[in-house]
């Protein structure tokens, strides 16, 4: 396995596909997950690769870690969005009428949530991101020490994206 394989398997998944959003005056925003995560998983199986080939590569991944754990709460705000759940609220006004997007806490403790990821998922997310580990939140407040930027979170990261990339089947067009 290297980056190439994963980027191009990443392709093929949701992940991978192009999205849009409406902005105002009639814009429309065109992305996708890959073009945010990509360079992350890039960087991460470039260094290990680096380390099992033999090389002196640091194993510290502070800007890998920091990207990918940011994303997550995106990430999973569009899956929602994709698998179009009336009960779920990705959004709430405030006491001021103010739009607030809910966050990642929000989103992986719902009910609903089991609608759209099965149980395993959700619970090593949940210890992954915002219980146990608690990264999200460590590295929204920068609160991580330089040791938790080693192999083992990265690669609990790595799983996270590789199982949430495939929470939706793509159905082949078939012409």
């Amino acid at each position: 396995m290297n980056e190439d394989i994963v980027i191009e398997y990443l392709k093929q998944t949701w992940l991978g596909v192009t999205r849009e959003k409406g902005l105002s005056g009639n814009e429309v925003y065109k992305y996708n997950w890959l073009q945010f995560i990509g360079p992350s998983i890039k960087s991460f199986l470039h260094k290990f690769e680096e380390y099992v080939n033999g090389n002196e590569t640091e194993l510290l991944f502070v800007q890998e870690i920091d990207s990918l754990c940011l994303k997550f709460e995106g990430i999973i705000r569009d899956l929602i969005s994709l698998r179009n759940i009336d009960e779920f609220r990705t959004f709430y006004f405030d006491r001021n009428g103010n739009f607030k997007w809910q966050n990642i806490n929000k989103y992986l403790n719902d009910s609903n949530i089991f609608k759209i990821l099965r149980p395993n998922e959700v619970y090593f997310l949940r210890y992954l991101l915002i219980d146990f580990k608690n990264l999200r939140n460590k590295v929204a407040h920068s609160l991580n020490f330089l040791g938790e930027y080693g192999l083992d979170n990265m690669i609990l990261l790595f799983i996270a994206i590789l199982r949430i990339s495939k929470c939706i089947v793509l159905e082949e067009s078939k012409e």
